[in-house]
């Protein structure tokens, strides 16, 4: 197998686990607002689940730029600086569609709230031992699924809608 086509299969490889996560993530959301689901049970998977996804998605976008493996690095935010280095132009479309998202004009908002979410899946993946803190989960979700759109359309060359009627 060329060396192109063995970079292509594993970013889609990378891609389709960050997927799976985020997909159970979004199943465990919906549990959450079932009434017979007490005290939101659900709630830490879901953020540790939505945390991984974005983690494996950056990891993704990384491995495309740079064509190595990013591993034993689990903090949104020095993945997200991992990528900006490399993609100067994407990174900052996704900071200010982002911003366009919560309507704010604040130029810390993107980088305060990745910080919020940066150790995420490490905080929430253990939440009994009480190292949970404050985050934005909608900024979590929605960063999760502009990053996957943004993977979708780099390795597809499809809209994440499109995908998902030509893929299944």
């Amino acid at each position: 197998m060329s060396k192109r086509k063995y970079k292509r299969k594993l970013a889609i490889k990378i891609f389709e686990q960050g997927c799976a996560f985020g997909d159970c993530a979004a199943a465990f959301e919906h549990e959450n607002h079932k009434p017979e689901i007490r005290f939101m049970a659900h709630i830490y998977s879901t953020i540790a689940n939505e945390a991984i996804s974005c983690e494996i998605y950056l990891k993704a976008l990384i491995y495309m730029e740079k064509g190595r493996l990013i591993k034993n690095n689990h903090k949104l935010k020095t993945l997200w600086e991992k990528y900006q280095v490399l993609n100067k132009n994407q990174s900052s479309m996704i900071e200010t569609y982002m911003k366009s998202l919560f309507q704010t004009a604040n130029v810390n908002f993107f980088s305060d709230k990745l910080s919020e979410i940066s150790d995420a899946f490490i905080c929430w993946r253990y939440e009994y031992e009480g190292s949970t803190k404050k985050l934005n989960r909608i900024f979590l979700v929605l960063f999760r699924k502009v990053l996957r759109d943004v993977c979708c359309y780099k390795i597809y060359k499809q809209t994440w809608k499109d995908y998902v009627m030509t893929h299944g």
